[in-house]
């Protein structure tokens, strides 16, 4: 098939080879190899055709493919030789593990530490699985047309070598090693687009004097004058090099662990190096830094960033003596050191996880800590980025805003795969009890995983008395997702949402599993993940009423740019954050909440929404729980998130964020939820055109202020202070007098967390204005006020 045609070793396309002259080679290398071959290098199986078990081979060509005892899927060829393998593990006997292509597409791998789907194809019917004796291996793919997935090209240690001028191609990229000493991966024909480059340049003219080696689990580049850039990762086990047409193009994952974490992966372009990407820059070695600009490490020992032969924008201006023997290398505690004679260094050891960034403008080279503020800098520290911070949007002018509006932005988080409602074989039963939760709190929306068919009941039953649903993904493959997703009725799914918190939970995606805590090399991965549940969602016409949320967990603003991970366009409707406010130390959630979007997209705060915030109980208290629960969801309407949604609805699982305990007693949360809500629900239509009220007050409000109306005309202000969060779980603050001056009127003052009834009321004065009085402590406080 025409398969055995994508692997092929092809000379460097910077030699002087016609285009027609290079595809006339190709097409013959190609004929050639399907003579040689015949049919005999590819199987094809059907959906529930093939079954593998420990101990079991199948054969194409001269490839054989075992699922070891080991729980690892593997490719070898007659000499035994690893050409691919899954980098799963779990302990095998007999039948205890087994490689599946099932019925429904999907294609995966079940050892005693669980299934893992190994091609994310669920539900996307009309497919076969294809075993080929050339790369990529293993794919899933119509019988005409490009594959839904493959198994990318991957390589074991000492399984790999390039040499100056040589290319590998792999379903529709290629990396190779160009005759001026840079590692290339580009795009197959067209205008082969660099997809990313080592940026190094060398001397690498004859084929013999470079070459690109994978072994020991680093891969690493060496020329006649030594190693000139290595990857510095070094894996027990020897890992795994993986060339793929998604990004991360080329990655390095270890040889076992069921999630394949990558410990090295591109994506990152040559702007930003990270300490596993050794750096290693020694005399005749040129890096390129952007628009004409390399950095280079003369024979004196001057490390210097210069374009062309003008001037050198930065150098150390050391002089001394730098044999070959020299380098320049950022090593993995974030020091830039130049070894050799004379020393020199940033002095910036112990900044483990750091990031070492080139420029073509000032500063042109910067050491940056993990939250990428400037540790050294070529030049003067700049001034620091000043991130836009939101202010109130939303409710603070004299008009008001629809009372509807407020409590449509009010969400919670529920856990129905976690049995919500109690562990119940019914899970219709289970929903009835979060049902009366949710309507005791006086919430319509909450954000939960897509059902499987076995938990549809506990959706449906929520769906038919009114719940709205935010369905978030943790599946990266958007078909099966949507179907999922639409089974709860499209009527009542208001949204969908990408990955969530992949620096937490970790992702996958075509196949390429990224583990927690390396979003900073799969950042690629995740914004192909996202840009595809969005171009599906907006290909289904019955979901043109739904919105799509960005995923969480993604980038900061400043290293995000990267992976095309801070503008919305193509990828999502709303910007997506979890603005909690508990680390380095617990705070109040409106700092946290106003700079969210502007850390994480420089973006404005009304296209966002906030899917995760909270506070447990056990760590703040009952009483700031529910006080600050309370303020987040007004600080959420105030600074114009079109939705918060508050982690969440009852205790569990060793955490005690929940509106319930585990007893599904309610907690005061629960209570002063209820409260505000109920003071807040209008049976009536929202008013078209709300009115305005006038007043002031003698100090401002630290929390902020919200003018709603119902559609009887009554209006409804919300005032809150923020005193510092420890005073509130210490029950320390005071309380600050504040005058209050509205138009005539008759005002009844609430305390939601306190009591359900009133606390002040004052008549409708016989003329002038009415004057208020409130002390105004830790607590939200709520006007009701009726204008004749």
């Amino acid at each position: 098939m025409a398969s055995c045609c994508i692997f092929k070793l092809i000379q460097d396309r910077h030699m002087n080879i016609s285009s027609s002259l290079r595809a006339l080679l190709s097409a013959l290398s190609c004929a050639s190899a399907l003579l040689l071959v015949g049919q005999a290098n590819a199987a094809t199986y059907s959906p529930g055709g093939f079954t593998l078990t420990t101990g079991q081979q199948v054969t194409a060509g001269t490839m054989t493919l075992t699922l070891t005892t080991g729980g690892e899927l593997q490719v070898t060829d007659a000499n035994g030789t690893i050409s691919w393998r899954s980098g799963t593990s779990g302990v095998c006997s007999g039948s205890s593990c087994y490689a599946k292509f099932q019925l429904d597409n999907n294609f995966i791998l079940t050892t005693p530490s669980g299934t893992t789907s190994l091609s994310h194809t669920d539900g996307r019917y009309g497919n076969q699985l294809v075993f080929s004796a050339t790369p990529p291996y293993l794919s899933v793919a119509p019988s005409t047309g490009a594959p839904l997935w493959t198994s990318g090209q991957s390589y074991a240690p000492g399984g790999f070598t390039l040499v100056a001028g040589q290319e590998i191609s792999v379903n529709g990229v290629y990396l190779g090693l160009t005759t001026a000493g840079a590692v290339e991966v580009r795009k197959v024909g067209g205008s082969q687009q660099l997809l990313w480059t080592s940026g190094t340049f060398s001397e690498c003219a004859t084929p013999s004097s470079c070459s690109l080696t994978f072994a020991n689990g680093a891969l690493k580049l060496n020329s006649p004058s030594g190693e000139v850039w290595t990857t510095a990762t070094t894996i027990s086990a020897g890992g795994t090099l993986r060339l793929s047409n998604f990004d991360p193009y080329l990655s390095i994952t270890t040889a076992d662990g069921a999630k394949r974490p990558v410990v090295w992966g591109t994506g990152s372009g040559n702007s930003v190096t990270y300490p596993s990407d050794r750096l290693k820059v020694g005399p005749n070695v040129k890096v390129l830094v952007g628009n004409g600009y390399r950095l280079t490490v003369n024979s004196a020992g001057n490390i210097q960033i210069a374009q062309g032969a003008n001037p050198a924008a930065w150098s150390t201006g050391a002089t001394g003596s730098c044999s070959a023997s020299c380098y320049l290398y950022f090593q993995a505690d974030g020091n830039l050191v130049l070894y050799g004679s004379p020393l020199w260094s940033t002095n910036t050891g112990g900044n483990n996880g750091g990031y070492l960034n080139f420029s073509p403008t000032a500063p042109y080279a910067a050491v940056l800590n993990q939250n990428f503020d400037p540790r050294w800098t070529s030049t003067s520290i700049p001034t620091p980025i000043v991130r836009p911070v939101s202010t109130a949007v939303r409710g603070n002018q004299p008009k008001a805003e629809t009372v509807q509006s407020f409590l449509d932005s009010l969400g919670i988080n529920t856990h129905q795969d976690q049995y919500e409602g109690g562990n119940s074989a019914n899970p219709a039963v289970a929903a009835q009890g979060v049902l009366t939760k949710l309507q005791y709190i006086g919430v319509k929306r909450i954000r939960d995983h897509a059902p499987t068919t076995s938990q549809l009941p506990w959706f449906n039953t929520l769906s038919a008395s009114g719940i709205k649903f935010n369905l978030v993904s943790y599946d990266s493959n958007p078909s099966s997702f949507i179907t999922r997703a639409k089974s709860v009725g499209v009527a009542n799914l208001e949204s969908i949402e990408g990955l969530n918190e992949i620096n937490n939970f970790g992702f996958s995606f075509n196949g390429f599993l990224c583990e927690a805590g390396g979003v900073n090399i799969c950042g690629g991965a995740a914004r192909d993940a996202q840009q595809k549940l969005y171009d599906a969602v907006q290909a289904d016409s019955s979901l043109n009423s739904v919105s799509v949320f960005d995923l969480t967990g993604g980038l900061s603003a400043m290293h995000a740019p990267v992976h095309g991970l801070t503008t919305l366009s193509g990828r999502a409707d709303m910007a997506n954050v979890h603005p909690y406010s508990l680390t380095p130390t617990i705070q109040q959630p409106k700092a946290k909440m106003a700079a969210a979007v502007g850390v994480e997209y420089n973006a404005l705060a009304s296209t966002a929404v906030v899917t995760e915030a909270g506070y447990p109980s056990a760590s703040v208290g009952t009483t700031a729980q529910a006080v600050m629960n309370l303020n987040t969801w007004l600080n959420g309407y105030s600074l114009g998130y079109a939705r918060t949604y508050i982690y969440y609805l009852t205790d569990g699982w060793g955490e005690t964020y929940g509106f319930y305990d585990t007893s599904n007693s309610p907690k005061l949360a629960a209570h002063a939820a209820h409260n505000l809500t109920t003071l807040l629900n209008d049976a009536g239509a929202p008013l078209a055109n709300t009115g305005s009220l006038n007043w002031s007050a003698s100090t401002a409000f630290t929390g902020g202020s919200i003018l709603l109306q119902k559609s009887n005309g009554v209006f409804y202000l919300i005032v809150w202070n923020e005193p510092p969060a420890s005073q509130v779980i210490n029950n320390s603050y005071g309380t600050t007098n504040i005058q209050l001056t509205v138009q005539r009127s008759q005002i009844n003052v609430y305390d939601p967390v306190a009591q359900a009834s009133a606390i002040q009321q004052y008549p409708l004065p016989v003329s002038g204005s009415t004057s208020v009085s409130l002390q105004v402590g830790a607590n939200p406080l709520v006007l009701e006020i009726a204008v004749p």
